[in-house]
């Protein structure tokens, strides 16, 4: 119902159509890992399709893994993403297309999810009659975002503090090397200020908002903030 208003809205809002979506994935488990990869070429000339096929290994892996790990879900490789390239053993290649050799290869970086949670996202896609275009997991989306090319190239940390979860990615080189969602956000923020206190919900939102900072300022311990209870607010 909350996927359905929110079309329906952005609908009334464009003046037009939704029939294909972009969606970003915060659940599912998400899981990065490493995993080298190569394939033999028999004295090919690299194109996109030797890349393409390269990194569909690299994805297939993910899945015969999983379904060869006792109690573990059967996992989908969201992103493939190679860090470099080696042709013939030779290392650092960023763009091997038109290059010739008998092997190629990729340290790649794998970002997988849980099948299921994204079969179950896309029978309340098939339900809103949307179709998936594209998935990308959140870190990486706010990098796309939020990164400039030189800031992904000198090396940055960004992190995506959102109300259930909070995501991290780490670029280095321009590529993502490192990802990760926890299960943690403003909301469990929010809740434990209004337990301690305690207040309602709100009131605790408020003063997170207003007062909450990720550093403390000569002074701090001596700053009194005024919050009414909860049973202050049932009276």
């Amino acid at each position: 119902h909350c996927l359905a208003y929110a079309v329906s809205a952005a609908e009334e809002a464009a003046d037009t159509k939704i029939s294909q979506v972009h969606v970003n994935l915060s659940a599912g488990s998400v899981r990065s890992s490493m995993l080298p990869v190569e394939m033999p070429l028999r004295g090919e000339t690299i194109d996109d399709g030797h890349i393409k096929r390269l990194l569909g290994h690299a994805r297939d892996s993910v899945v015969k893994h999983s379904q060869q790990t006792a109690d573990e879900p059967t996992r989908y490789a969201i992103h493939a993403i190679p860090l470099e390239f080696t042709v013939d053993g030779e290392r650092g290649i960023k763009d091997p297309r038109g290059m010739v050799g008998s092997s190629l290869g990729a340290p790649c970086h794998l970002i997988s999810a849980s099948l299921s949670a994204l079969q179950n996202l896309n029978r309340a896609l098939e339900n809103c009659h949307l179709s998936l275009s594209s998935i990308t997991v959140s870190p990486i989306a706010a990098a796309q975002a939020a990164l400039s090319d030189d800031e992904k190239d000198l090396g940055t940390t960004i992190i995506d503090l959102g109300g259930g979860t909070t995501g991290m990615a780490i670029y280095q080189s321009g590529s993502p090397c490192y990802a990760e969602i926890l299960p943690v956000g403003g909301r469990h923020v929010t809740g434990d200020i209004a337990n301690v206190l305690p207040t309602t919900l709100i009131h605790g939102e408020r003063l997170k908002t207003s007062y909450g900072r990720a550093f403390v300022q000569p002074g701090d311990e001596r700053s009194i903030v005024e919050a009414p209870t909860a049973s202050d607010e049932a009276n």
